[in-house]
């Protein structure tokens, strides 16, 4: 129930985003910067971060009053210790998606952890019963209790300490954030400085398709109806100016469009040449081939030794790339750092070429044969000693670890087939337990048989997550695994992956993935079967499955294990390279909780009425499938419900006894 809640929590922040509900520019979707927007961060951090903060002393809480509820007494406080233990269940569901909303990218981790858990339980009970085992010199059963509790208590402490610190308090790091957005700083004055001869001749040709647009005014030419002037020369000359030293290229260029536009020099064009040259450059297609014409005239490859560098050039991208995380106001103290006679090492001349500045903002990357640069450690500097000025720097760097929220607007680089990782989390938290353990092993296996299943499964359950999260690490094991690679679920089922798997080698494909994606029938159709054979026990498939140790055995691991696989892959293939990201991740969630709010009780309440017959006066007997599976569903409603109301109940150990009694218990 607390899952969906907390769901919603994260789902209204992220509509908050996308709708700028508060009144605050909280999206920034069309720079792609939306999850490192300091507006974004503080969004997060109000409604995620400080929420999972409480949570987490609100977990520690609730084990403490657990302890209190359960020593005290010599019968104890049964009810009371009932319903704390149902608080704790409510404070684990927003502890849980709280979790995975704070930053998805460890998911992997979290999951591998929450699956290692019961291993560490029964380790605890083993202690225990090795040191409190004899009956009768203890009290054993509470003792394990007790043990367990306070085991708890220590954990949940540290954990909730350890989840303040990390999220509140002040990180020494600081020095790593602000280099970590100098460095993308310096990158982008180094991209716009490779892309300004580009967009210089894209000006040029939008000013040139400007120029004869004019031409073609009425009244333009009144005289002369048939021919018009056609002045490029001053449209030219207001882009190619002496401020970034193409001035002397004006002619070069302007011939160079007029031959690619069959425009001839003089002072009368005729119309018709001046609108199908106007036609040319108002074609996409076309319009980039004037644009390459004008950059070769510019000097094409080598035109960067002749475009000098600006004032504009250092701050306008500084600017942009620190708008998102408010520090824009420190673009002047960067441009001051970098330019010579600033207090920085870097030393740009403003009227230096662009290829004599880059040589002072980038260097080749060592250990790269390829030419692959990198920025400048002493350019980096530079930008981080701007940066670092001041009291701006204070919010980014108490927001920097945290990973902002996006907009639903996130969604339009999901791929199509992630709606299989989807569905594979949809149908392992829905269904498990519908069946899990009540109908299987429950009731289809041996009775021997149920610990040592459990036991199987206790072991087993850690590898499919375990696997997920050293493969998705890419640390844990050097040299064997990444985000990316193929290896991990976060990669790209469907597409090409990036980043080089073997150096020299093609990532290659996530293809293989997909064969998880056979837990989904897998899991339906187990269902279908274990059901079908308590009805139909006569049946070849019931006889095959129902108190036949091997058969049932291995179904119900391979079920239940088919549960683990799907959460395990599932959640990384939502949010990883298939493009879903935290949105549809904590959406699968969602309705995966609902699911198992609905189908367990329902599975609870059907379990009830099918041990209330015996086989020789059954009650669907002479019914059509159709009627005894309204029965059925009609009657699961009906002690579902009974059993909802009966949660609320003021005397626990009294009921415990009648349902004892009416040989109600599951």
């Amino acid at each position: 129930m607390m899952i969906m809640v907390a769901d919603g929590i994260e789902h209204g922040a992220k509509l908050a985003v996308e709708t700028d509900i508060f009144g605050k520019t909280y999206t920034y979707k069309k720079d792609g910067d939306a999850k490192e927007a300091t507006d974004n961060k503080e969004l997060k951090r109000n409604t995620v971060v400080y929420p999972s903060i409480a949570v987490q002393w609100l977990n520690f809480i609730t084990y403490l009053i657990l302890l209190l509820v359960y020593v005290p007494g010599d019968r104890g406080h049964l009810t009371a210790f009932y319903f704390v233990i149902a608080v704790s269940g409510f404070v684990f569901g927003l502890s849980n998606v709280l979790t995975f909303a704070i930053d998805d990218n460890y998911l992997p981790i979290y999951i591998a952890g929450e699956n290692s858990f019961p291993v560490l339980t029964s380790l605890i009970h083993y202690l225990s019963s090795l040191m409190f085992g004899n009956r009768r010199k203890w009290n054993s059963d509470f003792l394990m209790v007790y043990i367990d509790l306070v085991v708890a208590i220590l954990l949940s402490l540290l954990s909730a300490v350890m989840w303040t610190l990390g999220y509140v308090s002040k990180h020494p790091t600081e020095d790593d954030a602000l280099k970590s957005k100098a460095t993308e700083v310096v990158n982008k004055i180094i991209q716009h400085l490779n892309e300004k001869v580009d967009r210089l001749s894209e000006a040029v040709v939008t000013a040139v398709e400007q120029a004869l647009k004019q031409a073609l005014q009425p009244l333009a030419q009144p005289q002369d109806q048939g021919n018009v002037t056609v002045n490029l020369t001053t449209n030219i000359s207001g882009v190619l100016k002496t401020d970034n030293g193409l001035q002397g290229q004006v002619q070069s260029v302007k011939e160079a469009l007029e031959s690619h536009l069959s425009i001839t020099p003089g002072n009368g064009v005729a119309q018709a040449v001046v609108t199908e040259a106007l036609e040319t450059l108002t074609d996409p297609a076309k319009k980039q081939a004037a644009v390459d014409i004008v950059k070769g005239a510019l000097g094409g490859t080598t035109a960067n030794d002749t475009a000098k560098v600006e004032d504009t050039d250092l701050q306008g991208p500084a600017t942009e790339a620190l708008k998102t995380v408010k520090l824009q106001n420190q673009a002047g103290a960067v441009k001051t750092n970098l330019k010579s006679g600033g207090s920085g090492k870097t030393q740009i001349n403003i009227g230096d070429s662009i290829t004599q500045a880059l040589t002072k903002l980038e260097q080749n990357k060592p250990g790269t044969t390829t030419g692959e640069k990198e920025p400048k450690p002493e350019a980096v500097q530079d930008v981080q000693s701007a940066l670092s000025q001041g009291t701006a720097k204070t919010q980014f760097t108490s927001l920097w670890h945290i990973k902002g929220t996006d907009g639903y607007s996130s969604l339009d680089s999901a791929h199509w087939y992630i709606m299989f990782p989807f569905l594979m989390v949809l149908i392992g938290m829905g269904l498990v337990y519908c069946i899990y353990p009540a109908i299987a092993p429950g009731m289809i296996v041996p009775f021997y048989l149920v610990d040592k299943i459990e036991m199987v499964l206790l072991i087993a359950t850690i590898f499919p997550a375990l696997y997920v999260a050293i493969a998705r690490s890419g640390k844990l094991i050097p040299g064997f695994g990444d985000f990316f690679d193929p290896v991990s679920p976060t990669c790209n089922w469907g597409a090409k992956n990036e980043l080089p798997w073997i150096p020299g080698v093609p990532l290659g494909q996530g293809y293989h993935w997909h064969l998880t994606d056979l837990v989904i029938p897998t899991m339906i159709i187990l269902a279908y079967l274990f059901i079908y054979s308590l009805h139909y026990r006569d049946s070849s498939v019931a006889r095959s499955i129902i108190n036949q140790p091997k058969m049932s055995t291995c179904l119900t691991i391979l079920f239940y294990m088919c549960h683990e696989i799907s959460l395990a892959v599932g959640f990384p293939g939502i949010f990883g390279g298939n493009g879903g990201g935290s949105i549809l991740a904590l959406t699968a969630q969602l309705i995966g909780a609902f699911l198992m709010c609905l189908l367990a009780p329902y599975s609870e309440g059907y379990i009830i009425e099918y041990k209330r017959h015996d086989p020789s006066n059954w009650p669907t007997a002479g019914m059509t499938r159709w009627n005894a599976l309204r029965y059925w569903t009609k009657m699961a409603s009906k002690n579902c419900n009974k059993n909802l109301a009966a949660l609320f109940t003021k005397d626990l150990r009294r009921d415990l006894l009648l349902c004892i009694e009416r040989n109600e218990l599951i």
